[in-house]
C-alpha cells in the first residue's frame, strides 16, 4: 500500500529551512544548544534602518532565537520570540519584556500556516521577512559555533533617548543620577590597584567607586556646576547632525521620570552596519583567449594576411591600407558576438584586440573602471533584495574601492550571538538586570514559557436516549408541557 504524502505548497524559504535546520547534523545541533542569537527589525514593514536610526520606543522588534530541550523529542526546539521595549514612566526604567511574537522555528514554515508555525509567503498573513531573519540568525549561530568563537553572555542594546519639545523643557528635567555623577567626574585620573590580567574584570566597579569618592570630595556648589556641565554636554539639539527627531534629546540614564517627555526613542546607531558578502570580488574583469582569427575566417577574411599587409605597408593613407582598415571595422559586430563582449567594452578597444590575435581579449571591464552610476547598478543586481535596500549608494561605492573587504550595509542591523550556561534554567539565564546589562534603569527578559500542547481527547460516540412515549390522545402543546 503506497504512503500518501500531504501536498503542501513548496516555497524557497521552506526548502532552505528544511536544508539548513531540519537536515543539520546532530552533533552540530548539540553544540549549538548553548548559543542564542538576536536580530532587529524597525517595525515599519521594512527590514532596514536607513534614515530611521531613531525609532519610537516600542516600535522596533527584537528577534530572540533560543534553542531549548524538548523532553518528548529527540531534537531540541528552537524558540523564536519578538520582544519590544516598554517604559515605566514613574521610574524611567526601560524593560525589554513586551512579547509581541512567538513561534517555534524547529517546525518548517509553510504557506498558510498559523499559530506558532510561520508562513513564509509575502503579503497579508505572511511572515517572509521574519522567516528570512530567523534563517540568517540561525546561520550566524552555526557559523560562530563551528569557528569556536568566544562569545559574550550579554547582548548589546539600543541607546534610549528622551525627547523634549524645547530647551526649557529639557532643562526642567535635570536631575541627579549615578550616571550623571560619573560623567561629572569625567576623565579624572583613577589609580587602579589591580596587579594582574585576572583583575581587569573588576576594574569597572573599582573605577565607579573611585569616581564616586572624587565626586563626594567636592563641595555642593562644585558638584552642581560639574553635573550641569556634564548634562549640557549630553543634550542633542534638533540641529545636531545625528538628531533626526526634531526634538531635544537626552540619554534616559540621566532622567528619573518619563512623565514630562514629548517622546521616547531607541537609537540603533551602534547596532547597524552588518558586514555582508562583497560582490566586487567577482567583478574584477574577464579575459578570454582571442577568437579573432576564427571570427575573421567565418566572415571569409584571412586576418593574418590582412594584418601582414598593414605591417608591410609604409604609408597609412593609401587606398589599399584604407580598404583593409574597412574590412577590419566591418568584422567588429561578428567579433563582438563571438567574444560575447560586454556593452561597456568600446569598439576601439575591440578593434585593438582584433589586430592583436595572439593576446587575450578583455570582454568585461573591472567594475572600478565603470562610471559610478554603472557601478551602483551592477552591484545592486548582485545583492539580495533586502540587502540592497539596506545599502546606501555610498556603501556600494566604498565596497567597490575595497573589493577584498566585506560590504558594510549601513542600514542592516548586526546579528548578535551570545552563549549561555545550559545548566542554568532558561528563565534565569535569559533574564538580565540593569547591573548585568551595564545600563542604568534597564532590564530584559528573553525567554517565555511555551504553552504546553493540549492533549487530544478521544472522541466518544454519542449515544442517543430513546424518546419518552407520549399518550397519543395528548395534543402537542400538552405533551410539551408534560415533558
Amino acid at each position: 500500500m503506497s504512503r500518501k504524502h500531504s501536498s503542501q505548497p513548496k516555497h524557497p524559504l521552506s526548502e532552505r529551512h528544511f536544508r539548513q535546520i531540519v537536515c543539520r547534523e546532530r552533533h552540530t545541533t548539540h553544540r549549538m544548544r548553548s548559543v542564542w542569537g538576536v536580530g532587529w527589525r524597525p517595525g515599519d514593514q521594512t527590514s532596514n534602518f536607513i534614515g530611521k536610526l531613531f525609532r519610537p520606543l516600542g516600535s522596533a522588534v527584537m528577534m530572540v532565537q533560543v534553542p531549548y530541550e524538548r523532553p518528548d523529542a529527540d531534537r531540541p526546539g528552537l524558540g523564536l520570540f519578538g520582544v519590544a521595549a516598554e517604559v515605566d514612566p514613574a521610574t524611567a526604567t526601560v524593560y525589554y519584556t513586551d512579547l509581541r511574537l512567538h513561534h517555534e522555528f524547529h517546525f518548517v514554515p509553510r504557506p498558510g500556516a498559523r499559530g506558532t508555525v510561520l508562513d513564509p509567503t509575502e503579503g497579508e498573513g505572511g511572515n517572509a521577512t521574519w522567516v528570512l531573519l530567523g534563517l540568517e540568525v540561525d546561520h550566524v549561530r552555526q557559523r560562530n559555533t563551528e569557528r569556536n568563537y568566544r562569545l559574550p553572555a550579554v547582548p548589546q542594546m539600543p541607546v534610549i533617548y528622551f525627547g523634549y519639545a524645547s530647551q526649557d523643557h529639557i532643562n526642567n528635567a535635570f536631575s541627579e543620577t549615578p550616571t550623571l555623577r560619573q560623567l561629572a567626574v569625567g576623565g579624572t585620573e583613577i589609580n587602579w590597584s589591580g596587579d594582574s590580567l585576572g583583575g581587569l574584570a573588576a576594574f569597572r566597579s573599582e573605577a565607579t567607586h573611585a569616581k564616586e569618592k572624587v565626586f563626594n570630595s567636592w563641595s555642593a556648589d562644585v558638584q552642581q556646576a560639574k553635573m550641569r556641565e556634564a548634562w549640557d554636554s549630553q543634550v542633542l539639539a534638533p540641529t545636531h547632525e545625528m538628531n533626526t527627531t526634531g526634538l531635544y534629546l537626552i540619554p534616559h540614564e540621566l532622567v528619573t521620570s518619563a512623565f514630562r517627555t514629548t517622546r521616547i526613542f531607541e537609537y540603533f546607531g551602534g547596532l547597524v552596519g552588518a558586514h555582508v558578502y562583497n560582490p566586487a570580488r567577482k567583478l574584477e574583469g574577464k579575459s578570454i583567449p582571442n577568437p579573432a582569427i576564427e571570427a575573421a575566417q567565418e566572415a571569409g577574411v584571412d586576418l593574418v594576411a590582412e594584418l601582414t599587409k598593414i605591417k608591410d605597408s609604409t604609408e597609412s593613407g593609401t587606398p589599399e591600407y584604407a580598404e583593409i582598415e574597412q574590412k577590419l571595422i566591418a568584422l567588429l559586430p561578428a567579433y563582438r558576438a563571438k567574444c560575447k563582449a560586454s556593452e561597456d567594452i568600446s569598439d576601439q578597444s575591440l578593434l585593438s584586440d582584433l589586430c592583436s590575435p595572439a593576446q587575450d581579449v578583455q570582454i568585461e571591464l573591472p567594475i572600478a573602471k565603470l562610471p559610478e552610476e554603472a557601478q551602483i547598478v551592477e552591484m545592486r543586481q548582485r545583492l539580495r533584495p533586502h540587502i540592497s535596500e539596506a545599502c546606501t549608494d555610498q556603501d556600494i561605492l566604498d565596497a567597490v574601492r575595497n573589493p577584498s573587504q566585506p560590504l558594510v550595509a549601513s542600514g542592516l542591523a548586526t546579528i548578535q550571538t551570545m552563549r549561555r550556561d545550559v545548566h542554568i534554567p532558561l528563565a534565569d539565564s535569559m533574564s538580565f538586570t540593569a547591573e548585568v546589562l551595564g545600563r542604568e534603569r534597564m532590564a530584559a527578559r528573553f525567554w517565555y514559557d511555551l504553552p504546553a500542547p493540549k492533549p487530544r481527547q478521544p472522541q466518544q460516540k454519542r449515544i442517543e436516549e430513546p424518546a419518552e412515549e407520549t399518550d397519543a390522545s395528548q395534543t402537542p402543546a400538552v405533551a410539551a408541557a408534560a415533558a
